[in-house]
């Protein structure tokens, strides 16, 4: 009497039989084909409800397919852009020179005029209004 050795099967195969010959033949062919395009569908395509927060509302991930091309083009436009500053880099040091030929303080007399350019115009014409007599 010789004895064969059975390879074991494993849980994933188990279950794909189990469910195959439980559910399945409550299936069609077409039908388990359509379940399989929708899951795939939602899965890719269809934004990822993570978890709900304590009032009920939903967080949501972006759809996988888009966290994978993003991870696919990162790469690629950060080269880019890397050359882009390489190729322009005589620019980009003309403009850091000029910033730094007006100095620290040239910088910030340049901030400090630049926010208070706007409320000064709108001081002058409320002046002008109630010099006007508007109000």
């Amino acid at each position: 009497m010789e004895k064969a050795l059975v390879e074991a099967k494993s849980f994933e195969e188990r279950v794909y039989e189990k469910i195959r010959t439980d559910i399945g033949s409550l299936m069609t062919d077409e039908e388990l084909k359509k379940l399989v395009e929708k899951s795939v569908d939602r899965m890719f395509f269809s934004d990822r409800v993570i978890k709900s927060d304590h009032w009920g509302r939903p967080e949501t991930k972006p759809p996988l397919i888009f966290e994978a091309v993003q991870a696919a083009v990162a790469q690629k436009i950060d080269d880019h852009v890397r050359a882009y500053v390489q190729e322009r880099a005589p620019e980009f040091a003309k403009v850091m020179e000029d910033a730094l030929a007006k100095g620290f303080w040239g910088l910030v007399s340049q901030h400090f005029n630049n926010q208070l350019a706007n409320p000064m115009i709108v001081l002058q014409q409320q002046i002008n209004e109630l010099l006007a007599g508007k109000k």
